[in-house]
């Protein structure tokens, strides 16, 4: 995958698959991550911390130090927001672009996430820093 654009589409695949199918069966909504190694597999990390916030640091933090020793070449971090009913996702490639996206998630029976709506928005560097 040699396009920022077809690392972050692959990584959301995983993603909307993960929450949609969490939606689907009724299961908990947990933060996740996503690291697309340069042989195009994929390394998924989940928490089930009690906190959101906690959460969301564990799966940064295992991100981090499995790119320690692993071959990275794009990443995808996401989490819920319940009080907005929608799913945040941050995307960040190696050659540092960037994206957040904010995707609704439906009202109807199964509620599934709409990609279709989803807000892009500019992101943030944290997982390919220069240091």
């Amino acid at each position: 995958m040699n396009t920022s654009q077809d690392q972050f589409t692959h990584l959301m695949a995983h993603l909307v698959a993960r929450v949609d199918r969490a939606l689907r069966e009724n299961l908990e909504i947990l933060p996740m991550g996503f690291i697309l190694l340069s042989s195009d597999e994929v390394r998924v990390f989940v928490s089930a911390a009690e906190e959101l916030k906690d959460g969301v640091q564990q799966v940064q933090d295992g991100m981090k130090d499995a790119l320690k020793t692993e071959d990275g070449v794009a990443t995808c971090i996401g989490y819920p927001d319940f009080g907005n009913r929608t799913f945040v996702a941050f995307l960040e490639n190696h050659e540092h672009y960037v994206a957040k996206l904010t995707l609704p998630v439906s009202s109807s029976h199964p509620p599934q996430l709409e990609v279709d709506k989803s807000v892009e928005e500019d992101g943030l560097i944290v997982f390919f820093t220069d240091d």
